[in-house]
């Protein structure tokens, strides 16, 4: 892909061996993710798959970049040119600050806030019909909070 990261399979064996290793120290250990938005080449509709990636796995980022061009960097170039500095194709770039909050909006698709852009991206897109698995996936969420914030009973 245009941002150089592997695919996603890597990323989940990552999870999968980082959990592991948590197991084998006896540790309550935490992965934070870092999640970039509005990068050269990400479409609302890239971002809505990743979207529902998260969603599907109960991964409810709190970082998340909007992407900002910075000097001497491929990603600078594409956002400048519109172009894959490789290959001379056309690369999509999200440019209008609306399009930028509605890619922000579908990654951080549990806060109240954001309802209005995630569901105006997904008129868009004409996507309204996978609304339901964010909202699932919200609801999962804070049933989660509600039993960990719980207080244990003593018998």
């Amino acid at each position: 892909g245009l941002m150089n990261k592997p695919r996603f399979a890597v990323y989940e064996e990552f999870v999968k061996r980082f959990r592991q290793a948590a197991k084998t120290v006896g540790k309550k250990i935490y992965l934070v993710n870092y999640w970039i938005s509005a990068h050269p080449g990400a479409s609302l509709s890239r971002t809505l798959k990743l979207g529902l990636y998260l969603a599907k796995r109960r991964i409810r980022p709190e970082q998340i970049q909007d992407f900002l061009p910075s000097p001497m960097t491929l990603a600078t170039c594409m956002y400048h040119t519109g172009q894959d500095p490789f290959t001379g194709k056309k690369v999509y770039i999200p440019r209008s600050e609306r399009e930028r909050r509605r890619q922000r909006a579908l990654l951080q698709y549990d806060r109240p806030q954001n309802r209005k852009l995630l569901v105006e991206a997904l008129e868009k897109l004409n996507s309204l019909h996978v609304l339901p698995k964010f909202e699932q996936a919200v609801k999962a969420g804070r049933a989660k909070a509600r039993r960990r914030t719980r207080p244990k009973s003593r018998s």
